[in-house]
């Protein structure tokens, strides 16, 4: 049987000055509740923070396990809580989205 492919996420959160704190504990709280469920590879996310006008960006770069992870994600009631919850700290800026999650694929140099 083949093995699953995982699946490379870039997720971006635009938050206000003030919330950014908030979104770095809920990402540590969201990492462990992806891991508990087995829905993430064990490879570490990176996390980045830029600015931009009005504020911060942050990007997380993870994989999931596989494509099937990401749908069981979208019916686990304990991730479904960690979206919420980070959902209400982003806000929309400068005609950009809130938040974003392209999936895209890792490439060696």
């Amino acid at each position: 049987m083949k093995k699953p492919k995982p699946e490379t996420v870039m997720a971006t959160y635009r938050v206000p000055k003030a919330s950014a704190g908030k979104l770095l504990k809920l990402f540590r709280s969201y990492r462990r509740t992806l891991v508990r469920l087995g829905l993430v590879t064990k490879t570490k996310p990176l996390i980045l923070r830029g600015e931009e006008k009005g504020g911060p960006v942050f990007y997380e770069i993870f994989d999931w396990v596989s494509g099937a992870a990401v749908e069981a994600a979208h019916r686990a009631p304990d991730v479904l809580a960690d979206w919420d919850a980070i959902g209400r700290l982003c806000r929309p800026r400068g005609g950009k989205p809130a938040m974003a999650f392209p999936h895209v694929t890792r490439i060696q140099p």
